[in-house]
């Protein structure tokens, strides 16, 4: 504690608790547990609430409800006898095991099934030392899983699985094309020079969490989903996009614009030194591969979809916002989920140069 009062005033606290669990109690022991508990919600009071209304959340219900124990005690006598302290605490066991918010109902039925299976094992084959009731979900420690995190990208952290991908192999052909169009829109060079400098392999992670935001899961590289749970792999980027790009007579000009896709891939790509690209140190780039959503405004302004487009390889720091999905007379309305990163600031490139 950091100062003497809050142990004192926590101390009162458990002298009530005990009190109130007592087998037998007196009117005289009952009046005097009314005389302190009314001194510890004061105490709480000057102590957490302050009387400020900025701190009024302190205020809840359950600490208000102190006040008409003596009163419950009166009435029904001690508390020990009807009080679920213990069906509550199940609750809780339970309330965590919920893994589906599509089907809960069979993530608490499992759950329960799993637990009575246990208490079967442990007391028919005598495993009490052996087998505890309460076992922690990782082994004490052990090292979390592994994460990636760049200067660069600062909103976004990469999470576990993560294995390594060989570009070389046939069924990535596609993919290998897709980053090598990346890298040649990006550095402004010929394909030929794109496909050169694509390393042999990339770091594939399965989940991308936004800073301050939820977690997207990428459709290939996280094969640990259950068809009861919900599909959260699709995202809100932006790109700028040439809106004269059929007429290659005109001068380009580039527009911010919004797209939905799957998250299919993300992985990490290290460039090393290359004059064609204009780079002289090892440069890691986080890179999305997408299947992009053929959406269109509804007349609220939703944007919606029923089928895909192509697919193509973007920068992580193009996303957006996570999204999720509304069904609805078969298309698939989107709708943002916790979290989102603001608009880029898009510098144009003359008066860049201007500047300078």
């Amino acid at each position: 504690f950091s100062e003497e009062r809050y142990y004192l005033h926590w101390m009162k606290f458990v002298s009530i608790v005990e009190r109130c669990l007592e087998f037998k109690i007196t009117q005289t022991e009952l009046e005097r547990l009314r005389s302190d508990i009314h001194v510890w919600y004061n105490e709480y009071e000057s102590i957490f609430y302050q009387y400020d209304a900025a701190r009024l959340t302190a205020c809840v219900l359950t600490i208000h409800v102190w006040l008409h124990v003596p009163d419950m005690i009166r009435r029904s006598g001690p508390v020990w006898s009807y009080w679920t302290w213990v069906m509550e605490r199940f609750c809780g066991l339970l309330s965590r095991a919920i893994t589906s918010r599509k089907y809960p109902y069979a993530s608490l039925y499992r759950r329960i099934r799993e637990i009575q299976t246990l208490h079967a094992v442990r007391n028919i084959y005598d495993l009490h030392d052996r087998l505890p009731i309460h076992t922690p979900m990782r082994a004490p420690n052990s090292d979390p899983p592994p994460t990636y995190t760049h200067p660069s990208y600062p909103e976004l952290t990469l999470h576990h699985p993560r294995r390594t991908i060989s570009l070389a192999n046939n069924d990535l052909k596609d993919l290998h094309r897709r980053i090598a169009v990346h890298l040649a829109t990006r550095y402004k060079v010929n394909l030929t020079v794109a496909k050169q400098a694509v390393p042999a392999a990339v770091i594939q992670w399965g989940r991308a969490h936004i800073k301050d935001a939820d977690m997207v899961y990428s459709h290939l590289g996280y094969g640990q989903r259950e068809e009861n749970q919900r599909n959260a792999t699709f995202i809100q980027y932006e790109l700028l996009v040439d809106i004269h790009a059929r007429y290659r007579s005109r001068r380009p000009e580039f527009h911010p614009t919004t797209f939905f896709a799957r998250l299919d891939r993300v992985f990490v790509l290290e460039l090393q030194p290359n004059p064609a690209l204009r780079i002289d140190q090892t440069t890691a780039l986080v890179l999305m591969d997408v299947k992009i959503c053929n959406t269109e405004q509804d007349q609220y302004g939703f944007y919606e979809y029923s089928t895909y487009k192509h697919s193509e390889v973007i920068d992580g720091l193009a996303i957006r916002a996570l999204v999720g999905r509304i069904q609805d007379r078969g298309k698939w309305t989107f709708v943002r989920r916790k979290g989102a990163i603001e608009h880029a600031d898009y510098l144009d490139e003359d008066e860049n140069e201007d500047d300078h």
